[in-house]
């Protein structure tokens, strides 16, 4: 059952005269009443709001659309059950929907058109507007509810078992396409196989004979660097295909890839002791929550007096503000991306147990091609 303060967005949909607002005020009336932390947005709202930019052909209809679950998104990301009450119905935007909100919740309001045509004509006089070159809608083919919000379905019962259902809601977190993404580029062989600036750097601190663990080790190319200097490593990542090409490559005893994230391999490896956890631009492809779970396993996984060694992409990187919006540190531009406070992400480690000996943020330091990104290093050490 999601908590009371469970960052979700509850979009309700349906075609003009099913009843969204008026069952969305409802339920937001419902989970106030549960102590939730609920917004409640409307279309209709937002589209006076935002009228002067978007117009009514599909392409406007579809930006739109995604600006308004964009919003929903950005509050729920600090802490809200928003609810919005929204046709946007398009094949597009329930793809992005769940793919990239946190905890998405589709509801579909299923009245039919001569009940519509009744309440229309009472109130709104949308469909006697409507001409023969109107944009057609998609109707959801999966929502996670389908409520049939007429007959002897009122509003009250509508909120209800849109309540009832958000309360059994799984407590997952969506993928944000970042599966598709990395088993695209890992098996188009796109990535450099040299050792990054950053590799060198750190391992020129490390004594032989290290044992490293590198979080999202992706092609491998720090790994068998790392090795070729003599350190017993192990390189994990999500994804599937990162593995194989590293394996392909040649692992054996002494250089050894797992498929999962960080805290499951700490997890099934609980014996083991590392004296580095290096991690280059991997925490930046992590939830916020996926990352503290990562800093928790690294602090676990090392001996008292081992490094974590991170670079990430910082949130006053340009590309900080290029792309979809997510909340305020994630965006999708070409694949997903979380930006690091180093504020933040300090105080984390200190909080899992770390202290920080050096910390820096300036470009420089990762120049691939024509990219300069301003990133934040950190080496943070543990203690007893």
């Amino acid at each position: 059952m999601p908590k009371q303060d469970d960052k979700t967005v509850i979009w309700i949909t349906g075609h003009s005269s099913a009843g969204k607002t008026t069952v969305a005020l409802r339920l937001q009336h419902l989970l106030k009443e549960q102590n939730a932390n609920c917004i409640f947005l409307d279309g209709d709202d937002l589209r006076t709001i935002l009228s002067e930019k978007f117009g009514y052909s599909r392409t406007e209809r579809l930006e739109l659309a995604k600006s308004y679950i964009q919003l929903a998104s950005h509050l729920s990301s600090q802490g809200f059950v928003v609810v919005i009450s929204a046709v946007a119905m398009f094949d597009e935007i329930f793809a992005w929907f769940k793919q990239n909100v946190a905890k998405p919740m589709l509801v579909y309001l299923d009245v039919p058109l001569e009940e519509r045509l009744e309440r229309d004509a009472l109130g709104k006089h949308v469909y006697s507007k409507i001409d023969g070159n109107r944009v057609q809608y998609d109707i959801p083919t999966d929502p996670d509810l389908n409520v049939a919000n007429f007959g002897e379905t009122d509003p009250d019962m509508a909120a209800e078992q849109i309540l009832e259902a958000w309360q059994k809601l799984d407590d997952v977190t969506t993928d944000r396409g970042r599966s598709t993404h990395w088993k695209s580029f890992y098996q188009s062989n796109e990535a450099p196989l040299h050792p990054s600036p950053f590799a060198d750097w750190a391992s020129k601190q490390w004594s032989d004979g290290d044992r490293v663990i590198e979080v999202g080790c992706g092609n491998g190319r720090d790994a068998f660097y790392f090795h070729s200097r003599g350190h017993d490593v192990i390189g994990v990542d999500v994804s599937s295909a990162a593995v194989e090409a590293c394996i392909d490559r040649g692992a054996h005893e002494d250089l050894q890839f797992f498929g999962s994230g960080l805290p499951q391999f700490q997890a099934e490896h609980s014996d083991l002791k590392a004296d580095i956890v290096y991690s280059r631009f991997s925490l930046h492809a992590m939830t916020d929550e996926e990352e503290t779970s990562t800093i928790a396993a690294a602090f676990a996984l090392l001996d008292v007096g081992g490094y974590f060694f991170i670079e990430t992409r910082s949130i006053n990187d340009p590309m900080a503000k290029k792309g979809d919006i997510i909340s305020h540190a994630e965006r999708i531009e070409g694949h997903y991306r979380r930006f690091g406070n180093v504020e933040t992400l300090s105080e984390k480690l200190r909080q899992a147990g770390f202290e920080l000996d050096f910390t820096t943020e300036e470009k420089g330091l990762a120049v691939y091609k024509d990219e300069d990104p301003l990133v934040i290093r950190i080496i943070a050490r543990a203690t007893g």
